[in-house]
């Protein structure tokens, strides 16, 4: 009897990013429409910041079967990131999902966020409040 081969999953859906007290962003996502015939073993979360007007990217692993992760210090203050992730399977690591919207890192000290309606569409501003003591 010959057993099946399994293939690289299809990209995970719907990849959202929040900001969680200024610095901690959590992403989630949903998972992948195609296993590719064996088990999600984890995920692969890439992150996009522009540092100098170049875009430039970072890969965490994510290896527990979960549809979200939350940043909690490997993020810098005062960036905007974006998010795409990418299942893992026996076969590999399939194709990266879209990128997140930007969203703009604070201190924890200083940032809370305000969500604004415009239209049809949300857009989140970002103000910063720092006080003397907060560093």
């Amino acid at each position: 009897m010959i057993g099946q081969l399994s293939r690289l999953p299809s990209k995970p859906q719907d990849p959202v990013a929040t900001l969680d007290h200024g610095i901690y962003v959590t992403v989630e996502w949903t998972e992948p429409e195609d296993n590719g015939g064996t088990d999600i073993t984890g995920y692969v979360i890439k992150y996009s910041y522009k540092d100098r007007d170049v875009n430039k990217y970072g890969e965490l692993p994510v290896d527990e079967n979960t549809t979200n992760f939350q940043f909690t210090h490997q993020l810098n203050a005062f960036v905007s990131y974006q998010f795409a992730v990418a299942a893992v399977n026996a076969a590999g690591r399939g194709e990266f999902s879209e990128f997140t919207n930007y969203v703009l890192t604070s201190s924890s000290k200083c940032c809370y966020n305000i969500i604004v309606m415009l239209a049809s569409r949300s857009t989140e501003i970002s103000i910063f409040q720092c006080t003397q003591s907060a560093v």
